[in-house]
């Protein structure tokens, strides 16, 4: 707890309200990794985003984790002129940037892996801030 005293005591001094948030091993929260350890159906899911050449994009038409494929148009290196969803082979063209948006599982790890919860680790964690504390 002198951690999370201190952690208070710096947030007063430049005038930032302090959370303590930690559902670890709660069935809410991570769980120490019990929750992921389940199944594919429980683990952390995130959306990547990538350009993508015509033919990865043909390919990736199938796949169960796409979201959707768009061809962009550029009116600048940074501003969008135009969009269109792609739904077939036959529209991917090799014109325009082609985007894929697809749903990707967190990394899979055993229950114990000590990369799941640092509070798992019997080592002290060291404050890079603060060594002293």
């Amino acid at each position: 707890m002198k951690c999370v005293r201190t952690c208070l005591e710096e947030g007063k001094k430049v005038n930032t309200e302090s959370w303590l948030y930690d559902e670890d091993k709660w069935l809410s929260g991570f769980a120490g990794g019990i929750v992921p350890a389940k199944g594919d159906k429980y683990r952390s899911k995130h959306i990547q985003v990538k350009k993508v050449e015509a033919e990865k994009a043909v390919e990736a038409l199938n796949k169960p984790s796409l979201l959707g494929i768009f061809r962009l148009e550029l009116a600048s290196p940074k501003t969008v002129k135009r969009f269109k969803r792609v739904n077939t082979p036959e529209e991917v063209e090799n014109n325009g940037q082609l985007l894929l948006f697809e749903v990707k599982l967190a990394e899979k790890r055993k229950l114990g892996d000590p990369r799941i919860s640092l509070l798992h680790r019997h080592d002290a964690l060291q404050d890079k801030l603060y060594p002293q504390i």
